[in-house]
Order: C-alpha cells, then sequence, then structure tokens
C-alpha cells in the first residue's frame, strides 16, 4: 500500500485532470511533517484532532460551489467533537 505522501504525489503526476484539492489530516502537527505533506503536492494540513469549525472552514474554502448547497445532517456529526 501506498502513503498519503505517494498517493498525493501520484495524484498530481496527472496530466489529464483539473485540480483536485488534497488536504491532509494528521497526528503529526509539526512543521516538518505539514512541509512533507505540501512539497508532495497537498494544498493545506489539517491536524488531529479535527473540530467542526475547522471541516467547514476548509470546505467553503477549497469548495466554495459544493457548500453553499450542502445541507447539515444532524445525525452525520455525532462522532465530531464539539
Amino acid at each position: 500500500g501506498m502513503d498519503g505522501l505517494e498517493i498525493a504525489q501520484n495524484i498530481r503526476k496527472m496530466d489529464n485532470i483539473r485540480h483536485i484539492p488534497i488536504i491532509a489530516l494528521t497526528a503529526h502537527g509539526g512543521e516538518e511533517s505539514r512541509q512533507r505533506c505540501i512539497e508532495a503536492g497537498m494544498d493545506a494540513v489539517l491536524t488531529k484532532p479535527l473540530t467542526l469549525s475547522c471541516a467547514t472552514d476548509i470546505i467553503e474554502s477549497f469548495i466554495p460551489e459544493r457548500h453553499s448547497s450542502v445541507k447539515p445532517i444532524p445525525k452525520a456529526r455525532v462522532d465530531l467533537p464539539d
């Protein structure tokens, strides 16, 4: 299997696709880890624990047209921290 860095690199090598936002989610919040993700072709790096506010902000910044049509589903948020 490949890790997230390898997958991001392979996606970025594909010339025939439009730019797909790649956002890393990691427990390693250090600058070195963040830099490796960016160098692999990722657009942003989020660290755990992921909050609903942070998830919403990242969706709005990378996929604004999708966010405006998304309706919240209360039961889908059960596992997210307040």
